[in-house]
């Protein structure tokens, strides 16, 4: 949070994820008051960055500094003949990973 929010309580945060580091490109601004911030719609082995501002009745505060992440890679699971996509979903810092894992026949197992 900033140290100065002009005299004006943050009423909430700007969000932005872009695939370079000058933000001109594929941006995503969200706002949004909770925290932490889920992003969706993630592209495998994509990189990002993503930077965040404090908002209130004042405005916007500046931006912070970005920081940048790689997707993972499309992973598959097997047993030496049979393959099968798994989707990793990214969490929240704990140490667990929960993974989809598509079958053929359309059930599917987390």
């Amino acid at each position: 949070a900033p140290s100065d929010t002009g005299g004006s309580s943050i009423t909430g945060y700007d969000v932005q994820r872009a695939t370079n580091s000058a933000f001109s490109s594929n941006v995503v601004t969200v706002q949004d008051n909770a925290s932490p911030y889920t992003f969706t719609g993630l592209v495998p082995n994509t990189q990002y960055w993503v930077r965040v501002r404090a908002r209130n009745a004042q405005g916007a505060g500046d931006w912070s500094p970005s920081r940048s992440f790689t997707t993972i890679t499309n992973v598959y699971v097997g047993n030496g003949s049979t393959y099968v996509p798994v989707t990793p979903m990214v969490g929240n810092g704990s140490t667990y990973v929960p993974v989809t894992v598509g079958i053929g026949n359309g059930a599917s197992y987390s």
